[in-house]
């Protein structure tokens, strides 16, 4: 399987230069050592993909860009464009076990159309946080569907339960998916090289509610099409900023729902 693999790394650009810190995020990805500096989270998933075998990884890494609704778009844009059979999204700061990266990768290898999130813990905040609520509690970035909003017929299949939203530290999208997202009529923009791309990951202003750009991507998804599966992984183990998640625990613990 040949897999298109975008990570988002602002904090390398940001001390390095973008030019430079996208250098050394590709020289660790090819497995050289860059000083004294530790390894983010994504490339070590990188390198866990490897080793499952799983054939041609191509790498986008985005060290420059600030705005992340855009960032996201631009490497959605590369992933679609790339023609690669999966899409992988994952942020600097998360990785996961390589038996749950098997375990995405065997989700998303299917001619349905689907994308598949691996729930992250979120990082604890302050007690007069307006997001978390400071009582130590472990906390998901995931909306889980109440009722299964697939015409599947079970509640769950295999180690997914369908979701409304989630967050997007690491996503998978199949290539059927991707070809609905391409062909659909969906608002484009004119980015700063003159490639229209689309606004899949805009923040959705709705009802009052603000949604952040990762929520809006599944809100979008939903709306382009009723046939695109959107599951959680609930089995594995993922980590993000230091943070072990039992992907098991995903049902039991709070979820974040805006």
């Amino acid at each position: 399987m040949r897999i298109a693999f975008a990570t988002l790394c602002y904090g390398m650009g940001k001390v390095f230069g973008a030019g430079k810190g996208s250098q050394m995020v590709h020289a660790m990805i090819a497995h050289q050592r860059v000083g004294n500096l530790p390894v983010p989270e994504s490339v070590q998933t990188v390198h866990g993909l490897e080793a499952l075998g799983v054939g041609e990884i191509g790498c986008y890494v985005d060290t420059g860009a600030s705005h992340l609704g855009k960032a996201r778009c631009r490497a959605l844009h590369w992933g679609i464009e790339s023609g690669a059979p999966v899409w992988i999204a994952c942020d600097d700061d998360v990785t996961a076990t390589n038996g749950t990266l098997r375990a995405l990768l065997a989700a998303l290898d299917t001619d349905t159309p689907r994308a598949v999130a691996v729930p992250c813990a979120l990082r604890q905040a302050a007690v007069d946080s307006p997001i978390l609520d400071g009582s130590g509690r472990q906390q998901v970035n995931i909306d889980l569907a109440s009722i299964n909003v697939h015409p599947t017929g079970e509640p769950c299949v295999g180690d997914l339960m369908p979701i409304h939203r989630a967050g997007f530290g690491l996503v998978g999208v199949n290539r059927a998916a991707l070809d609905i997202i391409k062909n659909s009529d969906v608002e484009r923009f004119i980015d700063v090289d003159g490639v229209k791309r689309t606004t899949m990951f805009r923040d959705v202003f709705e009802g009052g509610r603000w949604w952040g750009e990762d929520l809006s991507f599944w809100m979008r998804l939903h709306d382009l099409s009723a046939s695109i599966e959107r599951w959680a992984l609930v089995e594995g183990e993922s980590v993000h900023a230091g943070i072990p998640l039992r992907l098991d625990r995903v049902r039991e613990l709070h979820q974040v729902k805006a």
